[in-house]
């Protein structure tokens, strides 16, 4: 049983290393036991949704993110669904960082059916690995969340993670990617994981999370009625502690 249970933490698409370590407090309060590392992205985010968006001054913005996180949901690099204090302010966010950028125009990750820069991004997950591993488990947000369903699925060895927390991940729809899991049969990634979908999300379609769940043999799915970001009702906090208790067994 592990003194202390080690997280990777993989950020959304325009988010960063920073900007998730904020939004994920009242999540990280929750998971008592736990050390979390943040990794940034290699890419920057470009799209040409992100043209209108702008980062606000710090105090407006985190006075904003409070008072106004369902309405600024369309802005990529501000997580919705999360009303608790940050832990940095809005100018120590940095850059909106991305995993892989779509080839299309103007077509979010979820949607995308082209892939740039994934190699990079799975390469960049390999040495944290190597480097300040081992880790227990793995926190992954959005296209965080697929990238690290798919680091697991095209690993040439066994995954070094016990379990993963996935939160609004989506099934990829790039076709070599799509190629590279058709040998993939479901239930072939044997750790306990858990997958997080809100029924409000108008980004990730919970159908979407369900089917890269079947990757997944022990897969829980969680519904919330929330949007696009982190749930913090009761019943989803008692699915984490459970989580979190599995293993420390």
């Amino acid at each position: 049983m592990p003194d202390v249970i080690r997280v990777l933490c993989l950020h959304g698409f325009a988010q960063n290393a920073a900007m998730f370590r904020a939004r994920t407090g009242s999540l990280r309060k929750v998971m008592k036991g736990c050390e979390f590392t943040f990794l940034d992205a290699p890419h920057l985010a470009s799209a040409s949704f992100l043209a209108g968006a702008v980062m606000f001054p710090c105090e407006l913005a985190d006075r904003l993110l409070v008072r106004f996180t369902q309405s600024l949901s369309h802005v990529p690099y501000v997580q919705a669904g999360s009303t608790s204090p940050t832990d940095s302010t809005a100018c120590e966010r940095g850059s909106p960082l991305a995993w892989w950028n779509s080839i299309e125009e103007n077509v979010r990750p979820s949607q995308s059916r082209s892939y740039t820069g994934l190699e990079a991004s799975l390469g960049q997950i390999q040495h944290a690995v190597t480097t300040d591993g081992p880790f227990d488990c793995i926190l992954g947000f959005s296209q965080g969340a697929t990238l690290a369903a798919l680091y697991c699925l095209l690993s040439a060895s066994p995954p070094p993670f016990r379990a993963l927390l996935l939160i609004a991940g989506f099934m990829p729809r790039d076709t070599h990617v799509l190629s590279q899991l058709a040998n993939k049969p479901p239930g072939i990634l044997t750790m306990p994981s858990v997958h997080v979908t809100g029924s409000s999300d108008a980004f990730v379609p919970s159908s979407s999370t369900m089917q890269l769940s079947e990757f997944f043999l022990d897969a829980e799915v969680v519904h919330h009625p929330g949007g696009h970001g982190i749930p913090t009702g009761t019943e989803f906090r008692a699915v984490i502690k459970r989580f979190v208790n599995l293993i420390l067994r």
